[in-house]
């Protein structure tokens, strides 16, 4: 046999051409570190033309991508620190023309791991099949015996310390990805409870409504003859029977003023405790009975009703002016205009919607979501006073409804995923987005018709814990066996650290799953 050492520049044309001066049949390759035959179809070539010369080849490296390339292209392969092969059995050796050779016996400190690949259930990079067994040569000198013991005895301790506190199993899996997508009608109803099904999920009306008293500058100029205006608390201390004041009711301050309510108003009946009455109150909006500045005052503790005078009422019925009254005058001032009186009605509108958009469609109750186009906004009442205050405003009284249907997300998500999962039993949403449009809401119905925009990433329900337990223990092959019987599966790499270990390890902790 002759031993032909490849030099770390030489390509597998360069080997060839060594073959062809070669007279032997069995040829040993020795491939150093680095080498540039560090490819699959370098090895298959030299494979095929050296068969074609008669050649039998033996590839000898401590590289362990070279034994693993020269052995999935089926020639024998051997690392010479852990190989039987007789050396005796050699013709001669063969140092390449390219450089001159200083041969010495090289440790593998790159390699550490052996790695195994699959791509789409097809294996890319076999097994390295090494032998195990270490032969100690016998020597009539001690010295020569003792020093491959002592070889031998320091890589078994070293193995052993390896498999001990660093051996590991890493797996990457890659999943086929299937893209996913959904436009669609759904319809929120008031009527379905649960999560509905579907395109039907549970809606929910929201309804409440919201009074505004609110102050705008006026812009005009004129003579004016203005009443004062106040707020009059009128009290019941007579009985426990309510008492009904009709509009234009007549208070009387100790000064002589009259002032009337703007509406009619019922006093509710006093409260009797023990032997006591408790009176009772009730406020109500009031206008000086003439215009002028001489109304306007500060507060007033009692007022007494003329209406009662003469009756055993005048006393039990009374009222306090406690923030006084303001706004009487004779003589020019600012003056509400038309233009004042529909800028403040539109400004009140605007007003209105603000306050419900932030108390609903902001911030749902309850986790709820309103979507555009779902909710409707009722003026119910705008009144405009034109009495112009001190500062040059008058008040707009308004009233307004605010109404919408809205949905929990969670119920809308639930029932595209079950939508898009239909057809895929054994696989789940890795991403899904949703968006919603053209929105019609039917109040009366308890309804809201939109139309859901939804796209989606659907991947295979895996779990790696269960997976990880299946694996434990498991030989190098029956792991491989194992990681191709996976659905949809795309890509994946097995590594068991150190590179000589054939088993997963038994420790769920030195087994790693990474999942893309």
């Amino acid at each position: 046999m002759q031993k032909i050492f490849v030099d770390k520049s030489d390509t597998a044309a360069d080997v060839l051409k060594y073959l062809k001066t070669s007279k032997e049949g069995l040829v040993m390759l020795v491939v150093p570190t680095e080498s540039k035959l560090k490819t699959l179809a370098s090895f298959r070539s030299l494979k095929k033309r050296g068969g074609e010369m008669g050649k039998n080849l033996i590839v000898e490296s401590v590289d362990e991508k070279v034994l693993s390339l020269a052995a999935a292209a089926k020639l024998e392969a051997i690392h010479p620190f852990l190989s039987n092969f007789k050396n005796s059995s050699m013709a001669d050796i063969v140092v390449t023309p390219k450089a001159k050779r200083t041969l010495a016996i090289k440790t593998n400190k790159a390699t550490v791991g052996r790695v195994l690949k699959v791509r789409s259930g097809l294996e890319e990079t076999v097994p390295v099949s090494l032998r195990r067994s270490f032969r100690i040569p016998v020597s009539k000198s001690l010295g020569r015996f003792l020093v491959p013991t002592a070889v031998f005895v320091l890589i078994f301790l070293a193995g052993l310390a390896l498999n001990v506190f660093f051996t590991k199993a890493e797996i990457i899996i890659d999943f086929q990805k299937t893209p996913w997508n959904l436009e669609h009608t759904f319809v929120a109803s008031t009527s379905i409870s649960g999560n509905g099904s579907g395109y039907f999920v549970p809606g929910q009306l929201l309804d409440q409504k919201k009074n505004m008293a609110q102050l705008f500058p006026a812009t005009g100029r004129g003579q004016v003859a203005q009443k004062a205006a106040t707020k009059i608390t009128i009290y019941n201390a007579y009985g426990t029977d309510s008492q009904l004041l009709v509009a234009t009711t007549r208070f009387l301050t100790p000064d002589g003023k009259i002032f009337r309510i703007n509406s009619n108003v019922v006093v509710p009946g006093a409260v009797k405790q023990s032997d006591k009455l408790v009176p009772a109150s009730v406020t109500a909006d009031a206008t000086a009975d003439k215009p002028g500045p001489e109304y306007n005052m500060g507060p007033v503790e009692k007022l007494t009703i003329p209406g009662f005078a003469g009756t055993p009422k005048a006393q039990g019925f009374y009222g306090v002016m406690e923030g006084g009254a303001e706004g009487g005058l004779i003589g020019e001032s600012a003056i509400v205009t038309d233009a004042d009186v529909t800028s403040a009605q539109q400004k009140a509108t605007e007003i209105f919607k603000s306050v419900f958009e932030n108390t609903f469609i902001t911030s749902p109750p309850d986790g709820l979501t309103i979507i555009d186009g779902a909710s409707e906004l009722r003026i119910l009442r705008l009144t405009v006073d034109r009495n112009v205050n001190a500062d040059g405003n008058f008040t707009v009284l308004g009233e307004a409804e605010f109404r919408s249907i809205a949905f929990r997300e969670d119920d809308l998500r639930h029932g595209v995923e079950t939508l898009g999962l239909a057809g895929y039993p054994d696989l789940e949403f890795e991403t899904l987005s949703v968006s919603y449009k053209d929105a019609s809401p039917n109040f009366d119905k308890g309804t809201l018709s939109f139309t859901v925009e939804a796209t989606g990433t659907l991947t295979p329900a895996f779990n790696p814990d269960e997976f990880k337990s299946q694996l434990l223990g498991k030989s190098e092959s029956e792991a491989h066996s194992l990681v191709l019987s996976i659905p949809h599966l795309l890509d994946a790499k097995i590594s068991l650290i150190p590179f000589w270990v054939r088993r997963v390890p038994e420790d769920t902790k030195r087994v790693t799953i990474t999942v893309h």
